[in-house]
């Protein structure tokens, strides 16, 4: 079993990606009636009545505060474990970041933590559906807080297709947010879209849009040269003999274990100009082409997710969520004493994993946070991520699972 498989990839082909490269050169990035169809297609997809494009999520999530008029100096309740830039919005709407615990199981608010930490302040819960694990959002019922304008908003970037009691996620709050940046189910080349089954956020939403200003086309260029880099090394072949050697030798001189690497953990003044151009119609283009091809890619994940439960359940826990939830497993995590020392084990036997490049916010000394939240800990230094891609075959999942059983076996010795 002489095969490599690396980490992950993005769900774009080469050649698709190079005709993008191309066409993204001459064509039209300002066609509103594509953005529209888009917006219109994506929304019944996720059963929502209205969606909204933005550059970036992060873009998507500022407008929604704005849409909900959250009052400055209100508490965020927030997931420590997310994207800084996310971190950036709420303070810098003057808003305060509330760290609450993580649940294990799920990767959502621990429950007793969650009662603890809401005040009579707190205007806004942003849930975030972690590596595509669907927690049991009962708990949050807005009704059982009992706060005065209280507001919800989802971060299901994660988590498309995710489903709780049969309705899918985004359509649980005020409003949602997803990101359509490299790597994710629905990768169009970055973006970012608020949903919303209220007319009047979407009013706000869509006034918002408008003072948007137009896309640089070197932007969007960028954007899908990073792909093209991402889907060529990570392509099986070329793997196989030229990326996972270079990883090899890297590995020697390198600490870093993360999916995507180090990221900036410095705080920002102002929001970047960059997050305030317009989502592109090429891009809406390649979302509406994209749409039909999700479901496919992640039954083939959900399937390769529970070949490593099955296979694997004696050796690890994995978050599992809820049982009346439907996971994606965006990304398929393990409970593992030494991922570093699991990772390198891994990589000698030509398996490529890693552990998550999202941040843990509570401990971000450059904001001078330093917040103790033990099971944000235990999921954040105690975790490790197998290759579960769709562009996997059944034989490499066959693999890992083989080679995991074979070091745990040694390790009894």
């Amino acid at each position: 079993m002489n095969l490599k498989i690396p980490r992950g990839s993005t769900y774009h082909k080469i050649t698709e990606e190079i005709k993008d490269l191309y066409f993204s050169i001459f064509s039209d990035l300002n066609n509103q009636k594509i953005i529209n169809q888009f917006e219109e297609k994506f929304a019944n997809y996720n059963g929502s009545k209205y969606s909204v494009t933005f550059p970036f999520a992060r873009t998507a999530f500022h407008y929604a505060i704005r849409s909900l008029n959250i009052e400055k100096n209100s508490e965020v309740i927030m997931s420590p474990i997310t994207i800084k830039p996310i971190l950036d919005v709420v303070i810098l709407n003057g808003l305060k970041p509330v760290f609450v615990d993580l649940n294990k199981n799920d990767l959502s608010y621990d429950l007793v933590d969650l009662k603890k930490k809401i005040t009579s302040n707190t205007k806004l819960i942003l849930i975030t559906y972690l590596f595509g694990v669907v927690p049991n959002l009962s708990k949050f019922n807005k009704d059982e807080f009992k706060i005065d304008n209280l507001k919800i908003i989802e971060d299901f970037s994660q988590c498309l297709n995710g489903k709780y009691e049969g309705k899918k996620t985004g359509n649980f709050s005020d409003i949602s947010i997803y990101s359509c940046s490299s790597i994710k189910t629905l990768d169009t080349y970055g973006g970012g879209v608020a949903f919303t089954n209220n007319k009047d956020n979407f009013q706000l939403l869509k006034e918002f849009q408008k003072k948007l200003k137009s896309p640089k086309r070197f932007f969007l260029i960028k954007k899908i040269l990073i792909n093209i880099v991402r889907t060529v090394i990570t392509n099986l072949t070329l793997f196989n003999f030229l990326t996972y050697y270079i990883l090899r030798f890297a590995n020697i001189f390198s600490k870093n274990t993360k999916m995507l690497g180090e990221r900036d953990k410095r705080p920002i003044k102002n929001l970047p100009i960059s997050w305030f151009q317009k989502y592109t119609s090429f891009q809406a283009q390649k979302g509406i082409k994209s749409l039909k091809n999700i479901e496919i890619s992640d039954n083939i994940r959900k399937k390769f997710s529970e070949k490593y439960i099955k296979s694997l359940e004696k050796f690890f826990n994995f978050p599992l969520g809820f049982d009346k939830s439907q996971n994606i497993y965006w990304q398929f995590l393990i409970y593992v004493k030494d991922p570093k020392e699991l990772k390198n084990k891994l990589l000698k036997k030509g398996i490529d994993t890693s552990t998550t490049s999202l941040e843990k916010l509570n401990k971000l000394s450059k904001y001078s946070f330093d917040f103790q939240l033990h099971n944000v800990d235990e999921i954040y230094n105690h975790s490790l991520f197998l290759p579960c891609f769709s562009k996997l075959k059944e034989k490499h999942i066959d693999k890992v699972i083989y080679e995991i059983r074979k070091i745990k076996e040694e390790e009894k010795k």
